[in-house]
């Protein structure tokens, strides 16, 4: 690409207004790019030659000099849409000053890379991508992949990109042009509204990963003590073929971070990077899942009703498993007996509060009664010489007997009570697991 400037072109009849302090020095129609670049060059040495210049002559000298500098832009990159000052051949573009030199860099690019999708498109494109990282590691691996979107609150999807919900709304947009990320903001307006994000894969991302699959060497490795073939490739190579299609090594490295992310590969010490293996094991997750089934079933009898929602759980995770070869499967798998095995210990702590509070008032209740349920006038002998008295006399020696049976269940019940109370506020939630069941 090669650029013929025209040093000769003038302003013509008059200066633009910013430069209407060269009039009484010099004729418009004289007075080129190359005149006001050598004009500017005389001030700067003048300000050099003159270091005792006020600070405010300074600041007017070097004012005048930036307003030299953007005229000279405007002499020598004039806008390509006047035919009369800017000729092209062989290629399309658009803009003046800097903007003209942007257009060219742009349509060439596009000639010798026409694949190319930048990530770098801003300054802080590696804060954008952060942020990204920071959401994609926080959600499950079909929605990782693009499969599902995440819906959820305006709120809940910009906290997990680290966001407000109106920062993330334009935030949003500069991840949109990078090729990463379809959003649906919906119609409310207030931070509890729904609405939905796709995450998705940039063109470099299929690039490297379609690679690694055709050009990638295979090898064997174990996983949860079974053999399994994996491609791998060298990232040089990676980088070398992505430099062709006009990426930067540094947007190489970003993808690589994202397919990581995505479970489609892992970088090895080596300075290799490979297929990603699996680190689930199906056989370990169907174990936890038969463990929690177990324990719901102990549970069923004295909470059945309460558990509709631990087994609707359960029968998802178990579903997920039929697909054992699925590593989305088996990752929504392994996220739901995560939650189910949270809510059930929280089911059964709970329950074990109540439990605690229960047997502390009974306790409590015994020792107050102790001291009531004590009838002496079971002791006192009834006498008199009418023949009832002997009958009342009889009837009180039966319920002094009752009494005293009752006694000494009462004397045996309440330190058992006692040391189930303090137990229970010592016991693990496995402990208290068995007490329930």
């Amino acid at each position: 690409m090669d650029f013929y400037l025209n040093l000769k072109r003038t302003f013509g009849r008059q200066f633009p207004p910013d430069l209407a302090f060269l009039h009484d020095i010099m004729a418009p129609e004289r007075t080129s790019a190359e005149v006001l670049l050598g004009l500017s060059m005389r001030m700067w040495g003048w300000l050099k030659e003159h270091p005792e210049t006020s600070e405010s002559d300074r600041q007017m000298i070097e004012a005048n000099r930036r307003a030299l500098h953007r005229y000279v832009l405007q002499l020598l990159l004039p806008d390509a849409s006047d035919p009369t000052k800017v000729q092209v051949q062989g290629i399309k573009v658009s803009g003046a000053e800097q903007r003209l030199i942007e257009s060219v860099f742009e349509a060439k690019c596009t000639e010798l890379y026409p694949n190319y999708k930048p990530l770098m498109i801003t300054r802080e494109w590696k804060k954008y991508l952060l942020h990204y990282r920071n959401a994609l590691n926080k959600r499950p691996l079909a929605e990782r992949r693009g499969r599902q979107p995440f819906v959820g609150t305006k709120d809940e999807i910009a906290v997990a990109f680290g966001w407000t919900h109106t920062v993330f709304e334009s935030n949003s947009h500069t991840l949109q042009r990078m090729g990463l990320l379809e959003v649906d903001w919906g119609k409310g307006r207030g931070a509890e509204s729904e609405a939905w994000v796709l995450f998705k894969e940039h063109p470099l991302e299929d690039l490297l990963r379609t690679t690694l699959q055709r050009e990638g060497e295979s090898k064997t490795v174990l996983v949860g003590g079974q053999s399994k073939r994996v491609k791998t490739i060298e990232l040089s190579r990676l980088r070398a073929l992505a430099r062709r299609q006009g990426y930067l090594p540094d947007e190489v490295d970003q993808a690589i971070e994202l397919l990581i992310l995505r479970q489609y590969i892992t970088r090895q010490p080596d300075g290799t990077v490979q297929e990603f293996a699996g680190t689930l094991d199906a056989q370990e997750l169907s174990c936890q899942a038969q463990q929690l089934k177990e324990q719901l079933e102990q549970l069923a009898p004295q909470f059945g009703d309460e558990l509709r929602m631990h087994n609707n759980l359960l029968r998802e995770a178990q579903d997920d498993l039929t697909n054992p070869e699925d590593e989305v499967a088996l990752d929504s798998a392994q996220r739901k007996l995560q939650e189910l095995r949270a809510r059930l210990d929280e089911f059964i702590r709970n329950k074990g509060r109540e439990i605690a509070n229960q047997l502390m008032g009974l306790s409590e209740q015994m020792e107050r009664r102790s001291s009531e349920l004590q009838p002496r006038e079971l002791e006192q002998q009834v006498t008199g010489t009418v023949d009832f008295v002997r009958h009342v006399d009889d009837q009180r020696k039966a319920l002094q007997k009752q009494f005293r049976q009752l006694s000494q269940k009462w004397q045996e019940t309440q330190p058992k009570i006692q040391s189930t109370d303090t137990n229970k506020q010592r016991e693990s939630p496995m402990q208290r697991r068995c007490v329930l069941s």
